[in-house]
């Protein structure tokens, strides 16, 4: 959180000749940038935490019924210990260089959701549907898929190896890094020999895949989602919002090994659709659990029916266009 409060300055610079700011969950200085300059400014928010009496706070969240009280103040527990970590810095920047009141001391958002400013959920309503208390000014567009870079090539190595056999199964962890990259790649090979597949093990961060590999298992670098997952057996990785999107929308199977924060709200909703197996918490991860699921994502009818009925909702749906249009008459009509 210190750089993000360090870098309140340079976002107000930033934010010059803007005629409207849209920012992100980190982005804090947005809104008060946007009160400095006089433009409006609208949050863009990949996961639900808006406050809802029908489900808890991602932290909170254990895929089991809880009363709507309960639910509601888990929201408020993470908007108070949000403000306590940001308000004092907050505070400092907006009474000394942008010369504004402070903060309330319940906090900059509970403001905005009392002036009912527009708010811009970032992903499916078929994924999480919609709570019936969030009023008209929350607004969930779908999600927010980039298209292709039109000039991108696949690298010849992998289109060689995706010819040679049958569909393999894509394993990788993003931007996280790993403690020990070389013991979870040897768990992840044995893993995929004992379920008879063939893996691809994306680097990312953590460095996957710097041991010697079978020549059934193929590392490689960032390759965009929508080219490469609908062309494996299953995909397997962290949970990630980002993540979890582009599995759901590819119509394969999704096997997610939560670590820490959204992943495992996200990978309880994967399971909810019926579009993957049971999580495994990399806590607990084995070979032996993960080569299970891998059968279970592989062979299972149902899972493999639900995946494809989930991806077709999310490509008939334009997150980025739906954003678009509500943030539009949002502008022409404040």
């Amino acid at each position: 959180m210190a750089p993000v409060l360090e870098s309140l300055p340079a976002c107000l610079a930033a934010c010059l000749r803007s005629d409207s700011i849209l920012y992100s969950t980190l982005a804090i200085a947005g809104p008060h940038a946007g009160e400095k300059l006089g433009c409006p400014s609208f949050p863009l928010l990949l996961h639900p935490t808006y406050p809802t009496g029908e489900f808890p706070a991602l932290m909170a969240w254990s895929g089991r019924q809880r009363p709507r009280m309960y639910n509601l103040v888990t929201h408020l527990m993470v908007d108070h210990v949000m403000n306590r970590v940001t308000r004092s810095a907050v505070n400092r920047w907006r009474q000394g260089e942008l010369r504004l009141p402070p903060v309330p001391l319940r906090g900059n958002e509970q403001r905005l959701r009392k002036r009912q400013i527009p708010h811009f959920m970032g992903y499916s309503r078929h994924v999480l549907p919609r709570p019936a208390d969030w009023g008209e000014h929350v607004h969930v567009t779908g999600y927010w898929f980039l298209p292709m870079h039109q000039g991108w090539q696949p690298p010849p190595a992998l289109v060689e190896f995706l010819q040679r056999g049958p569909p393999p199964v894509y394993v990788g962890f993003g931007s996280l890094t790993l403690r020990n990259p070389s013991a979870l790649t040897r768990m992840i090979v044995s893993a995929l020999e004992m379920s008879g597949h063939r893996g691809l093990l994306l680097r990312g961060w953590g460095n996957l895949g710097e041991i010697a590999l079978p020549k059934t298992i193929l590392t490689i670098d960032s390759i965009p989602h929508e080219w490469l997952f609908p062309q494996v057996a299953a995909v397997v990785h962290h949970g990630g919002s980002g993540t979890t999107a582009a599995g759901l929308r590819s119509g394969v199977p999704t096997i997610t090994i939560p670590f820490f924060f959204d992943q495992s709200f996200w990978a309880k909703r994967v399971v909810a659709l019926g579009a993957g197996p049971d999580f495994i918490p990399y806590s607990s991860l084995t070979a032996q659990k993960l080569a299970q699921a891998i059968r279970s994502a592989t062979g299972d009818s149902a899972i493999k029916m639900a995946a494809r009925q989930i991806a077709s909702k999310l490509r008939a749906e334009n997150g980025v266009e739906n954003m678009v249009a509500v943030l539009e008459r949002c502008l022409k009509h404040p």
